[in-house]
């Protein structure tokens, strides 16, 4: 299924979800823990933290940055 998926259409369906203004907590916490998604990955090479500071909405920036102190 990946592969049928551009980079380009796979960011684009991630600027929707996570520049809703209700968008799902667990949907944020899932993708910066999403193993495969990485700046340095092979398969899809997001920085994640960027691009929610770029695309996130305020609810999804907030979440991002609870859980990057959480990890700390």
């Amino acid at each position: 299924m990946l592969n049928e998926i551009s980079h380009e259409e796979l960011e684009e369906i991630f600027k929707e979800v996570l520049s809703k203004d209700d968008v799902d907590e667990k949907y944020v916490r899932d993708f910066l823990n999403c193993s495969i998604i990485d700046r340095n990955s092979e398969i899809i090479d997001i920085d994640k933290i960027m691009f929610i500071y770029k695309y996130g909405s305020k609810k999804a920036k907030r979440i991002a940055v609870d859980e990057k102190l959480k990890m700390i």
